[in-house]
């Protein structure tokens, strides 16, 4: 026969669960739902007198999957849904809490977390976007040299094909 010992393990996860399905319920109501299934399949077995310690430690390790999956998925939406939050990037005190506070939620994921926030691109676009800003909310100075040199770069290309082809042709004639 099975003690009560042997579920134990069992109950603090169902415990666990439960409180956690609880805490996400009213945001995250498929997550919950797909975590409540497993906690109704490890009350059933919980429950059964006739159960063996392998179906129990099925059941507990079902459960725990469970749970870290549900935890995963709900950190996962939280991020992708700060990265959203960003909007249109500005150089305002709010934007650029908004954009650290992404980066650090993203940091704080896992490798495996990290791989299913489909909004990344996003968070390194406002950070770059951010980041060309100066102190005064203007284009940074090494933004504005690079936009300057990119222009002497053009005007000399033009001035090239000015001076050998245009000009070669008059003397030519």
């Amino acid at each position: 026969a099975i003690s009560a010992n042997d579920k134990t393990a069992l109950n603090q996860f169902i415990d666990n669960a439960t409180e956690y399905y609880n805490l996400i319920l009213t945001n995250y109501e498929t997550i919950a739902t797909q975590l409540n299934a497993e906690i109704q399949t490890a009350i059933t077995i919980k429950n059964n007198d006739n159960v063996t310690v392998q179906q129990i430690s099925i059941a507990t390790n079902s459960l725990n999957l469970a749970l870290k999956t549900a935890k995963d998925n709900v950190a996962v939406i939280d991020v992708i849904a700060k990265i959203d939050a960003i909007g249109k990037v500005e150089f305002t005190v709010e934007c650029k809490n908004s954009i650290d506070t992404a980066r650090a939620l993203y940091n704080g994921l896992t490798t495996e977390q990290k791989e299913n926030v489909t909004n990344y691109s996003q968070l390194v676009s406002a950070e770059k976007a951010y980041s060309k800003f100066d102190n005064s909310g203007n284009l940074s100075i090494g933004t504005i040299v690079g936009i300057v040199c990119g222009a002497i770069a053009v005007l000399g290309a033009l001035f090239c094909v000015y001076w050998f082809v245009i000009r070669k042709r008059k003397f030519a004639k």
